[in-house]
């Protein structure tokens, strides 16, 4: 863009003196101005942000010391000559430089201020620079805006220039200044800021000492003492009301042996004599052969009483006799279409449930009570506020498993002020319905939305997970001996079901949120975005898929072209018995080098999002980044490591 007024004279002839005071301040203008568009795209290719022209423009006035030092001067010098050289060269219309005179005003700033006032409004709304003054680096101007990614609940920071203050203007007092350390900006050209300060629950300036001007006499004054100041997390896939429910029942999540299941669950078995089921979970698969526990062990600690378990990630349940008998479940009880009960080789069922399959146990429990499910959200809410996440997106609304649905507390919350987050729920797909559902998901975001809590998305799970072989994939899982079978998982949405729903979804204005862990299952979701975005066009739906366990190399650069985010648990991607006893073996070269790609994501343009998937694991963001950059898991996490490339410790992730 910055040629083109050049490419417009071409032919023009009127033999103007190059000295002329408008061609100076054309070369001026241009030359600045393309020297910002080439200044930003380096930046952004070596960063991985997407260029925007008017952040290119936007960054012409506050370059950082070091991008100016490094990148901005070394292409001064040839950006100017170029711009000299073709006004030597080129004989340009008078009427034409007179018109550009008379919008670049009387010197070569104000012919930088029309440029910024031509790249459009999105730049204003974002606050500009108004003065000079405001060309300073340092200079804080006051804005109304959240330290958050423009991609998420808020706007793009843009640090030291966060606000509008026209001259003469004078600025309230605030009411929380942070000072003393470093402050984490997020912007792609990692700005330098030591203080930031609020006033009225929004961040209203970061800089350095300067912010101590908004000082007042009821201004409260925290110093850092060195340490650094994050934004609050936002967890793009969680499930906290049932992470509550289990910290409310029998919680095996503190365990890593069938031993110590079974001594907590006779404990809760002991605490509670008046309790019909045993219900609760959180055991890891890797502490049982073959990842499956039998329902004789649990017998011998519930004493008769039914009980119904789930695993850590919720695509499996252990159950013993009293439950099994009492869904009336043996030899002769056949799979779901979208499950399997595990069983001995004479067909005997042995205690554990997959997928859909728990739905044959699950829906016999009696409900969770409404004081129960609040009292869950709550602890829920709290413990996420714990490792400093702030918001989230609960990634099933609706009822699963032995779950039931926590849309109407989270709507109950909200109006009553106890929702303490700023919360999207993810509503329920089900997959024995097809697009018929899409009006009732209209009426559930009308009546859940509001306070704080807004359903528009909606949860399609493709598939399940690969430790128990129902993880949609490509090709054949291999057999214990490295033999293809013929059980390549299950797509538990028909193609065809997603190609139609999806784009109906789209145009709804739902943003659909995948659970995808196969290679096949992340096609299909990426080839039912793609069905979207021909129908109705590019929209900013900012759909995820989550989980992405197998991505086939062919579909990485798909994400991008389709802007589609890639919902991450990073904590998973590294190596542990679970992955290395019941995943890679069955998955055999060259799909388990395919695992967790998120540096191949990020090398191709692809927004990154995080979410932890707790009570699937810790919902500790600072954990799971620890894996994400290392790929070793985190101190208090140990369980292996790998050698698979991830994004650098720089690498920053947009909330989407």
């Amino acid at each position: 863009m910055a040629l083109l007024p050049w490419m417009v004279f071409l032919g023009q002839d009127v033999g103007l003196s190059p000295l002329d005071d408008g061609i100076v301040r054309l070369v001026i203008g241009h030359s600045l101005f393309a020297t910002a568009v080439v200044t930003f795209l380096v930046r952004a290719r070596l960063t991985g942000v997407e260029a925007h022209l008017e952040e290119a423009s936007a960054d012409l006035y506050a370059p950082p010391w070091r991008t100016f030092r490094k990148i901005t001067l070394p292409l001064v010098m040839p950006a100017v000559l170029a711009g000299a050289l073709l006004s030597f060269t080129l004989s340009l219309d008078n009427t034409v430089i007179s018109a550009f005179v008379q919008v670049s005003g009387r010197h070569a700033l104000a012919g930088v201020r029309a440029q910024r006032a031509a790249i459009g409004v999105a730049a204003r709304d974002r606050g500009g620079v108004d003065s000079d003054d405001d060309l300073h680096p340092d200079h804080v101007v006051p804005r109304g805006a959240h330290l958050a990614s423009r991609r998420g609940f808020g706007h793009r920071h843009r640090p030291h220039h966060v606000g509008h203050l026209t001259p003469g203007a004078t600025m309230t007092h605030a009411d929380l200044i942070f000072a003393g350390g470093p402050v984490f900006t997020a912007d792609a050209a990692r700005t330098q800021a030591t203080a930031l300060a609020v006033r009225d629950g929004r961040i209203v300036a970061v800089g350095h000492g300067d912010v101590l001007d908004l000082r007042g006499p009821g201004t409260e004054v925290i110093d850092l003492q060195g340490r650094m100041l994050v934004p609050g997390f936002t967890d793009a896939h969680v499930h906290p009301v049932w992470g509550g429910l289990d910290m409310l029942h029998c919680d095996l999540s503190g365990g890593a042996t069938a031993g110590d299941y079974l001594d907590a669950v006779a404990r809760f078995v002991a605490d509670r004599p008046d309790q019909e089921w045993i219900r609760g979970g959180g055991w890891q698969m890797s502490a049982f052969p073959g990842g499956t526990p039998r329902a004789e062990d649990l017998d011998r600690v519930t004493g008769g009483r039914p009980a119904f378990l789930p695993n850590r990630d919720g695509h499996g349940a252990w159950v013993n006799s009293a439950a099994l008998a009492r869904a009336g479940i043996d030899r002769d009880t056949p799979d779901p279409a979208d499950g399997r009960i595990e069983r001995d080789p004479d067909g005997t069922p042995t205690g554990c449930l997959h997928e859909g399959a728990m739905a044959l146990v699950s829906r016999l429990q009696p409900p969770v009570s409404p004081q129960e499910m609040m009292q869950a959200l709550r602890l829920g809410q709290a413990y996420l506020h714990s490792f400093g996440v702030v918001g989230w997106q609960d990634a099933i609304v609706g009822s699963y498993g032995d779950a039931d649905d926590p849309g109407p507390f989270y709507a109950r919350a909200a109006a009553e002020g106890l929702l303490t987050g700023r919360v999207v729920g993810a509503l329920w797909w089900d997959r024995s319905r097809g697009v018929e559902q899409i009006p009732d998901l209209l009426d559930r975001r009308e009546q859940l939305s509001g306070n704080g809590f807004q359903a528009t998305s909606v949860k399609i799970m493709q598939d399940g997970v690969a430790e128990n072989y129902t993880a949609a994939m490509l090709e054949p899982y291999l057999d214990c001996h490295g033999h293809r079978t013929d059980n390549s998982g299950i797509s538990f949405v028909p193609p065809e079901v997603l190609a139609e729903a999806v784009p109906r979804l789209d145009a709804a204005g739902f943003q659909v949120h995948f659970h995808a862990i196969g290679d096949r299952a992340v096609r299909e979701a990426l080839d039912a975005i793609q069905a979207a975005v021909f129908a109705n066009g590019r929209r900013d739906s900012r759909h995820h898929i989550a989980h992405l366990q197998v991505v086939h190399p062919e579909d990485v650069p798909r994400f991008r072209a389709l802007g589609v985010a890639a919902n991450m648990q990073s904590l998973w991607a590294a190596l542990e018995p679970q992955m290395v006893d019941l995943t890679l073996p069955f998955l055999g070269p060259p799909r388990d080098a395919w695992q967790y790609p998120w540096g191949d994501l990020q090398r191709s343009g692809a927004t990154l999002v995080s979410g932890s998937d707790w009570s699937v694991s810790t919902p500790n963001p600072m954990a799971a980044i620890h894996v994400a950059v290392n790929r070793r898991a985190a101190p208090g996490f140990e369980e292996g490591t790998t050698r698979r490339s991830c994004p650098s410790s720089a690498s920053t992730w947009g909330q989407h």
